[in-house]
């Protein structure tokens, strides 16, 4: 694969998957910098592109979905752009990102794996020097609310 090329046929290197609720299977492959979408069964449904400009390393690590029942937005932990890409399902358009380089709380150094939970909330593991867990919380939530007025706070 080469940055800006065309796609390989098959996938190239690390490869991580999950399954949303409705019963499609998303591969992230990571050296190809793509989302490949398929049934249970293998059949073909559809692929993202995601940031095709990323070289060495690739652009999706790993596959989360929103909490939601239709889980509207996929989560895709980016190990070398170092950050969260937050992708419609339907389409694959990024609907934003979190995160950036760094070795503080919310940034990330060498990001590798994604998870969630039914309450929403966010779980990052990080490869390299960054070798943590990191959980980020909706800022709707009970908690996310009380940390955002804890951070309004004038000492």
């Amino acid at each position: 694969y080469t940055p800006n090329g065309p796609m390989p046929k098959e996938f190239s290197g690390h490869l991580t998957f999950n399954f949303s609720n409705d019963g499609l299977v998303y591969a992230a492959d990571r050296n190809a910098n793509r989302i490949h979408v398929t049934d249970k069964q293998g059949n073909f449904k559809k692929e993202f592109i995601l940031a095709p400009y990323t070289g060495v390393g690739g652009s999706t690590g790993g596959v989360a979905f929103s909490p939601d029942k239709e889980q509207k937005y996929l989560f895709i932990s980016d190990l070398t752009n170092n950050h969260v890409w937050f992708l419609n399902r339907a389409d694959g358009k990024v609907a934003g990102q979190l995160g950036s380089m760094g070795e503080s709380g919310g940034q990330f150094f060498g990001i590798h794996m994604i998870a969630t939970d039914s309450k929403g909330n966010i779980y990052t593991g990080e490869v390299f020097a960054g070798e943590r867990v990191q959980r980020f919380v909706p800022a709707d939530s009970p908690r996310g609310k009380l940390l955002d007025q804890l951070s309004r706070v004038q000492p």
